[in-house]
């Protein structure tokens, strides 16, 4: 009996070692490789959060969103990852795409181009993460 119940720890142990090890080595969700549910103007984006949060959250919270808008600026952010600021008609809010970790875009200030990523909220400015051209 003792045997069993050790066998059948044993079993569980290995079995929740490997699923930790994918877990943690498994690769993030990228928009590069993702069709967009919606693509948009940056300030159509961020006019949908700001008139109704909670609808414009429920159609694109967690989900890859395409965005077209003029670069104001760029910068790195902490970890070293290109952050693209789109202008938009609101002048205390943007739309910040910070792209996919060791990639970078083509933007320069006052240019106009188009991104997707994956929409992870509002915070008077919109945010989109793991974003690609």
């Amino acid at each position: 009996m003792k045997k069993t119940i050790l066998i059948i720890i044993l079993i569980l142990a290995v079995g929740g070692a490997a699923t930790g090890y994918y877990l943690w080595n498994k690769p993030k969700r990228t928009a590069a490789d993702e069709k967009p549910v919606a693509s948009m103007s940056a300030d159509d984006l961020l006019m949908a959060f700001q008139t109704d949060e909670p609808k414009a959250n429920a159609a694109y919270l967690n989900k890859i969103i395409e965005v077209t808008g003029i670069v104001v600026k760029k910068e790195n952010d902490d970890s070293g990852n290109e952050v693209v600021y789109l202008e938009t008609t609101d002048v205390f809010g943007l739309v910040s795409c910070t792209m996919i970790p060791g990639t970078t875009s083509d933007a320069t200030d006052g240019k106009e181009i188009k991104l997707k990523g994956i929409c992870t909220g509002y915070l008077s400015d919109v945010v989109l993460t793991q974003c690609a051209k």
